[in-house]
This record gives structure tokens, sequence and C-alpha cells, in this order.
């Protein structure tokens, strides 16, 4: 049997364009759904802190990670802002906050902090409240009750 390189060129650049056309179909078609699966794609958020009497520190476009919560996410930006940061763990029930920077629950006249998601007063504590892309976020130092 005579050996034909040239018949051997011409298979190996097809098997390599197979093999390049079926990573380009994966990165294109799977690789997207595999990020997703796994939690990798992220979103931007905002997120502010009102303290009262004016005193508001505003954080905007802020990378999250997809499943993120609420809780975690408030955490993270409140220690990065170099803010003090408290909380009570209720179990089943969910974490409540009770310090971020200056102001504790029950100061200043019996105020509390509450969160706002797009506007809206939480139906679910913080670390039940996955964010979404887009959302708003409002930490309301407040005696208030919700509407």
């Amino acid at each position: 049997m005579k050996f034909d390189s040239k018949k051997l060129t011409n298979i190996l650049i097809l098997a390599a364009l197979v093999v390049g056309a079926l990573v380009f179909l994966w990165y294109r078609g799977i690789a997207p759904d595999l990020r997703e699966r796994v939690g990798q794609n992220t979103g931007l958020v905002d997120i502010s802190f009102d303290f009262g009497e004016g005193d508001v520190l505003i954080v905007e476009d802020v990378n999250f990670t997809e499943g993120t919560d609420l809780f975690e996410f408030t955490e993270q930006i409140a220690r990065a802002s170099d803010l003090a940061f408290d909380f009570e763990d209720y179990g089943d029930l969910g974490v409540l906050v009770t310090t971020i920077g200056p102001k504790e629950n029950g100061q200043d006249g019996g105020k509390y902090w509450q969160y706002l998601v797009n506007g809206e007063y939480a139906q679910v504590g913080a670390s039940m409240y996955i964010l979404q892309e887009g959302d708003e976020v409002e930490w309301l130092f407040t005696s208030d009750e919700q509407e």
C-alpha cells in the first residue's frame, strides 16, 4: 500500500474544519445555556441606603451573580463601602438586617431598616428575595409603616 500524503492532508484539513465548526456551534449554543445553569450570568442592580435626614448612599450598576439573594448582596455592598452591617438569623423565617452603617434598629424613636424593590415594599425577607436584572433596591431607616 502506497502512502498518499495529499490524501492525508485533505483528511486532516477536513477534520480541522469539522472540529472548528463543532466548537463554534458549542460556543454559540451550548455554552451560554451551560453558564446560565451554573449561575455564572450576571446582571446589574442599583442599591441605595437612606439613613434619614438627607444622608443617602447610592451605588448604581452593581454586578451580581444570578441566584444571589438580597441579603447576601446587601452585606457585600455594605462591607465594600466600609459600612457596619449586622443581622439576626431567624432560621427558616429568614434574616433580619439590624444595622447598616451608623443606624441600628430601634434608634431615633423606634426606626428600623426596611427595603423596597422597584418602589414596592418587601413581601419576603431579604434572604428570601432573589435579585433580578435591573432591580432598584432601596434600604430605608424609617419608622413609617409599610403601605
